[in-house]
């Protein structure tokens, strides 16, 4: 969206979307309908919330979530994460692909940004026309997502993007949730590569 807006047409020839989306639409009900319960959930306490506490938590459930291949996962996973990692739970065994440091560089990640950063990403205002028109002009647009992502509902999302961008394309990463890149980096990157190099031929 900020390429868009700010620097000059032709700046880029294609985005990809990794496990995300290039707009934000606040309000827009189709969109937000694609983002799965436990997303929601999550955000609406990380993003409002002032309590050094619960930032923490929120931060805990974040690093085991982005992590986690369970569909189920809702608003009622938050208190169930801060349950068990209370209780010493570190959630390795939930994800084989994903090793105890990888889990600790992330939640060290997670643990240095500060509550204002994390609160200005989701919810700043952002002009998205400009990378809608893109879109509906045939702007190259590659989606890339983790089949059991817990965060998104993949075929709902699937289907605003592609009302969205006329020159739509998807790699489904199997076995993968939200951190495939991470997860399966090769089987997330050859997609990539093979979109550059499509657009630079």
């Amino acid at each position: 969206t900020d390429v868009a807006t700010y620097l000059p047409e032709g700046t880029l020839l294609g985005c990809v979307g990794l496990a995300g989306y290039p707009i934000q639409l606040h309000g827009d009900k189709e969109f937000e309908a694609a983002r799965r319960p436990a997303l929601g959930s999550l955000w609406m306490k990380w993003t409002t919330t002032k309590d050094p506490v619960v930032i923490h938590q929120c931060q805990q459930v974040f690093s085991r979530q982005i992590f986690s291949h369970d569909l189920s996962l809702d608003e009622t996973s938050f208190d169930d994460t801060v349950k068990k990692a209370a209780e010493g739970n570190d959630f390795v065994d939930e994800n084989p692909h994903v090793t105890y440091g990888m889990r600790m560089i992330f939640a060290g990640i997670v643990a240095s940004m500060p509550p204002r950063v994390v609160q200005e990403v989701p919810m700043r205002e952002t002009d998205d026309s400009k990378v809608i028109k893109l879109g509906k002009d045939g702007f190259p647009f590659l989606y890339v997502q983790g089949k059991n992502d817990p965060f998104i509902f993949s075929e709902k999302m699937i289907k605003y993007l592609k009302s969205q961008f006329t020159n739509f394309k998807l790699a489904m990463v199997e076995d993968a949730g939200h951190a495939l890149f991470v997860e399966h980096p090769k089987a997330t990157m050859d997609p990539i590569l093979s979109f550059a190099n499509e657009l630079t031929k």
